[in-house]
């Protein structure tokens, strides 16, 4: 019975550690190790909040590969349309904007992502 206690206690605290993760823990609570390193362990709610904060992030990155590829079909377009020059530059500067449009919600998805 003691070392089925013992074994119970032992998988707790490993269970605690994979939850929290080593940082969150005191030093003498470790249980884990990885590669033969104890407090390496990242916690599965440390994991839920870079997933959170780098879905946010991809997030913005596909809306802006959505105005990327808007301005491509806008661009093509453009080329189809070779009798009406108005028509054409009216399909040119919205190419352009929506590249432009592209290029910033792309650069903001990279700042946010951690």
């Amino acid at each position: 019975m003691r070392t089925l206690k013992a074994e119970i206690k032992k998988y707790e605290t490993e269970k605690n550690e994979i939850l929290v993760g080593s940082a969150n823990i005191q030093q003498e609570a470790w249980a884990q190790d990885l590669d033969g390193e104890m407090g390496k362990i990242v916690g599965i709610n440390e994991w839920e909040v870079l997933a959170d904060e780098y879905d946010f992030a991809t997030k913005k990155f596909d809306l802006g590969m959505l105005f990327f590829q808007i301005s491509i079909v806008l661009g093509a377009v453009c080329i189809i349309i070779y009798d009406n020059p108005k028509l054409q530059k009216a399909f040119i500067i919205s190419m352009v904007i929506f590249g432009i449009i592209g290029i910033l919600l792309s650069i903001y998805g990279y700042t946010l992502a951690p």
